[in-house]
């Protein structure tokens, strides 16, 4: 069966990286801590000419002992000048993390120590200083990972919840490439199937009955694409990836003076936005983030939506209705002792993610038989009414219940029933590609125009190939590495 797909060669790829240098750099933070780590990585004769120079380690005894750590004297190679007492160890290619020799030395962590591990590596010559992300390129470039598990690193490393670090770490693990290749195998016996047809079934083809006929062949195929369309449909449906990712928005809404202030105070747990009886005290958008059960939530208290003549107070209106655009979750404020049929902002964008607090609700003397629903019904507002809070953020009255239905609401944009999401632009891009090309496919299929449907087919394939990493552009590349820090 000829290939469908342009993969790469190694060889092309180590082009654009100048894999004849060894690299070293410090691979944990710089600053005060226990302990410091060291990465070296490259030729073998080098990294092993840091364990001669700088250690008292024989050298021959740590190449039939890789991966043990070994306790040992950091010298400066130059003077032999003690530097500190470290613990190495030594990983032989590819069975690293670049898939090159790789030499660890971990240090006490002091700004002292580090200077002068770092001034001591700089001597040995054929070492230079790793550029950005450089180590990790290496190891991409080496098949150590491809690029889904690489932007799947960069994202724990980012990582500043539990539900963002779960998600990095089954990317990191594969989840992501391992769906591709199941779509990107069906896609393969489509093609199969399809040259088959255009080689009229000659005996190389045995991918079906060999009497099969071309409409059950033109079946089959049919299949195989609408199983793989699906797929990549339901992956661009859900973009639970990208909220875990970079968190949820949520603006809190509302007229001037209705609790929109003291709500974000309450929530965030700290004085955040400056709460006064004076219309427009909130001029500017005031945001804080808070971890809610692992996913990060950005809260913004926008300014109050009103007319206003004040410059100021009207940019402020300004931003809070953009923040109001692209916000995931609203919470919309009122004064249940101050109704008016004037909302401040547009009713329609009060949705089933939106949060409805009626609040002050200490203010009304009866509130037995208080039904505020029937306002926004008199209102015609399409709302859900689980998603309705009495409270009064004065005494703290229904706060328990407000925190359960916004759990609720996030929970639901962000509940990953799939270990599979998409979670960068660039993957969002390259799956609808892949939907127009096998929607294309489809259209065709009727028509038995095997050679436009294998055109398509192979450019789906592509796509796939560019998300993993087997089909790349330099600045896609040179975008995704540099994100990562001179040690990794």
């Amino acid at each position: 069966m000829k290939s469908i797909e342009n993969n790469f060669n190694n060889d092309v790829l180590k082009s654009s990286l100048n894999t004849s240098d060894s690299i070293y750099a410090l691979g944990s933070a710089y600053g005060k801590a226990g302990v410091s780590l060291f990465r070296v990585s490259g030729l073998k004769d080098i990294v092993l000419s840091v364990v001669e120079k700088m250690t008292d380690v024989n050298v021959e005894k740590i190449l039939t002992k890789p991966r043990h750590l070994f306790f040992t004297n950091l010298y400066n190679p130059v003077d032999r000048t003690l530097i500190d007492s470290v613990l190495i160890s030594y990983f032989k290619a590819p069975n690293s993390f670049t898939g090159e020799d790789v030499l660890e030395i971990h240090t006490h962590g002091s700004i002292a120590v580090i200077k002068a591990v770092l001034n001591a590596l700089s001597c040995i010559d054929g070492l230079r200083l790793a550029e950005r992300g450089e180590f990790t390129k290496r190891a991409f470039f080496n098949g150590k990972m491809d690029l889904l598990q690489v932007e799947g690193l960069a994202d724990l490393i980012e990582a500043k919840t539990e539900a963002a670090r779960k998600q990095a770490v089954r990317q990191m693990g594969g989840a992501f490439t391992d769906a591709l290749n199941v779509m990107r195998d069906d896609l393969l016996k489509a093609s199969s199937l399809i040259e088959a047809q255009i080689d009229f079934l000659d005996d190389d083809f045995n991918s079906v009955d060999e009497n099969a006929t071309s409409d059950e062949i033109q079946h089959h195929v049919v299949l195989l694409i609408d199983n793989v369309l699906n797929k990549a449909q339901n992956l661009l449906n859900n973009n639970s990836g990208f909220l875990i990712r970079a968190g949820i928005s949520v603006a809190v809404i509302g007229k001037p003076n209705v609790g929109k202030s003291s709500l974000f105070n309450l929530i965030v747990g700290e004085d955040r936005s400056i709460i006064s009886s004076v219309a427009g005290t909130t001029r500017d958008v005031v945001d804080a983030s808070v971890d809610i059960d692992g996913v990060l939530v950005e809260f913004a208290d926008t300014a109050g939506l009103h007319e206003t003549s004040d410059e100021i107070e009207s940019e402020g209106i300004n931003r809070a209705l953009k923040m109001l655009q692209n916000a995931d979750v609203k919470i919309a404020v009122f004064d249940c002792s101050d109704l008016s049929d004037d909302f401040g902002f547009d009713k329609n964008v009060i949705d089933e993610n939106t949060i409805i607090v009626f609040n002050k609700i200490d203010l009304l003397e009866d509130n037995s038989n208080l039904n505020l629903m029937d306002f926004l019904k008199k209102n015609n507002v399409s709302f859900n009414p689980d998603n309705v809070c009495y409270l009064s953020v004065k005494s703290g009255y229904g706060f328990d219940l407000f925190m359960n239905k916004l759990k609720s609401v996030i929970k639901n944009k962000t509940d990953v029933s799939d270990d599979v999401v998409i979670t960068q632009e660039r993957h969002k891009i390259a799956l609808e590609n892949i939907v127009s090309y096998l929607k294309s496919a489809l259209l065709v299929s009727d028509k038995r125009v095997s050679d436009l449907q294998a055109e398509n087919i192979k450019l789906a394939c592509n796509e796939i190939g560019k998300l993993t990493g087997k089909i790349y552009f330099n600045e896609l590349l040179d975008n995704i590495f540099s994100g990562f820090c001179i040690g990794k």
